[in-house]
């Protein structure tokens, strides 16, 4: 059953409500912790020795457990995988500007480094609460003196300085192995589980369970992993959630319509078809939902960036996917169910190629195995090649012989043709010398004799 009118106020003005942003906290940094943190910078990510003057220190808090803006909550593994993520380095951004199918990425503005979790657990099963759960703490810097977006770092730094800039965004994804799961039924919040059946609840909505007890849906984020994080103005919506609240907007009564509408600034349905709750009259079509439209008459960017990419999605299927599947992905009308299935099949596709290419290791690993006692026969006859025109000529050259440098040079042949020339040109100028009566070392390397008489025939 959904809530009403009194408790959604009063949730739009809890904690949880900020949530969907982190914070940024600007500190005095003591001699130390400056010295630990450029350490760090200089030993795992600079290429170039940074100073202090050089950097931009500030910490902040960019994820946590608490339930966010759009409804969703980290599980203990996610911020895990956060942590771990951050400690590996990953990109600070200025308004999550990445890029996409349908726009080019900006360069990051700096390089968050640091990372530790605080605080306790919410572990799943918990219900809708305001507990913030485990908070992700963060370093992060920006180099000082340069313009790398359409906004300079050193302007960025007094935004953060003077307070106008105060809030972080992280980006984070689910692929490969994670999963966005309902509160409430457990299934994928979107698309359906391995029955076929979707979750029929949207976030911050309210439910009778079985015993007739009231639960309110969020959206647990399990497995997920940081890629990024942002400098924002406030959380992005995420489009996803825009797009499921659309669907089932014409079952909720007009002020939780209303509520979800200010919460994800969007239209959801048209003000004259707002239907009752759960009917409709008899032989009534559905109520048509015109695309909600933002300022100067565009549409929202999330929903903007799924029509305007149907294209490009289906350009990209076609290098991947057969011409039968293609064609069932196109007849998909749904955009959320149509962005999910051509996930699913890029996937799948590029799990084929790897296991070709893993397959095709495999194949020439074998091969290898089987070609490792030839090659070592092989290898065992270049050396005694090149042993033999090493000492064909210290035989000529006495002392003055560089052999160690030669046998390295003759070792680095892959043509033994070159060896065989080299081992009969030294093995004949041995034989003159050995004519002539000069003397070569035998014993050892700074032993001489002459040779015998026998060696001139004699």
């Amino acid at each position: 059953m959904p809530g009403n009118q009194e408790e959604h106020e009063q949730l739009s003005r809890s904690d949880y409500a900020l949530a969907g942003r982190g914070t940024i906290e600007p500190v005095e940094l003591d001699e130390a912790t400056a010295g630990r943190l450029l350490r760090t910078i200089n030993r795992q990510h600079a290429r170039s020795p940074l100073t202090i003057e050089d950097v931009y220190l500030f910490p902040g808090v960019p994820s946590t457990q608490a339930i966010d803006y759009y409804g969703t909550r980290m599980t203990p593994r996610s911020m895990r995988n956060y942590r771990a993520d951050v400690k590996g380095g990953i990109a600070l951004m200025n308004m999550h500007r990445t890029g996409g199918w349908s726009s080019e990425g900006e360069q990051p503005v700096g390089r968050i480094f640091e990372a530790e979790l605080v605080g306790d657990a919410v572990e799943p099963g918990a219900g809708f609460d305001g507990q913030h759960g485990m908070a992700l703490q963060t370093w992060q810097y920006m180099l000082r003196g340069i313009q790398v977006t359409d906004v300079a770092n050193d302007d960025l730094i007094r935004a953060i300085e003077g307070g106008t800039t105060k809030d972080m965004s992280i980006g984070f994804s689910t692929y490969p192995d994670g999963e966005f799961e309902c509160s409430i039924c457990g299934r994928p919040y979107y698309g359906r589980d391995e029955d076929g059946d979707y979750c029929p609840h949207l976030a911050f909505s309210t439910y009778e369970d079985e015993e007739g007890e009231a639960v309110r849906c969020f959206v647990w984020v399990e497995n997920a992993h940081v890629y990024e994080a942002s400098l924002v103005y406030k959380g992005a919506t995420p489009g996803a959630m825009v797009r499921k609240a659309k669907q089932y907007a014409d079952r909720l009564p007009k002020d939780e319509v209303e509520w979800l509408e200010e919460r994800y600034q969007v239209r959801l349905l048209d003000r004259g078809a707002v239907a009752l709750p759960g009917k409709r009259n008899q032989g009534e079509e559905p109520p048509s939902v015109p695309p909600a439209r933002g300022e100067g008459g565009s549409l929202p960017e999330a929903e903007e960036e799924v029509r305007m990419d149907r294209s490009t999605v289906v350009e990209r299927l076609r290098a991947l996917v057969g011409e039968e599947r293609l064609a069932e992905l196109e007849a998909i009308e749904d955009d959320g169910e149509f962005v999910a299935q051509s996930l699913r099949a890029m996937t799948e596709a590029h799990e084929a190629q790897v296991n070709e290419l893993l397959a095709e290791a495999e194949a020439l690993e074998t091969r290898v195995s089987a070609l490792e006692p030839d090659a070592e026969i092989g290898l065992a006859y270049k050396t005694d090649l090149v042993n033999e025109a090493v000492k064909a000529r210290v035989q000529a050259e006495g002392n003055d012989c560089p052999a160690e440098k030669y046998r390295a040079v003759l070792m680095g042949q892959d043509d033994l043709e070159f060896i065989k020339a080299e081992r009969k040109a030294w093995q004949a100028r041995a034989a003159e010398v050995l004519k002539s009566g000069r003397q070569i070392p035998v014993g050892g390397e700074d032993a001489e004799v002459r040779a015998p008489a026998a060696a001139y025939g004699g």
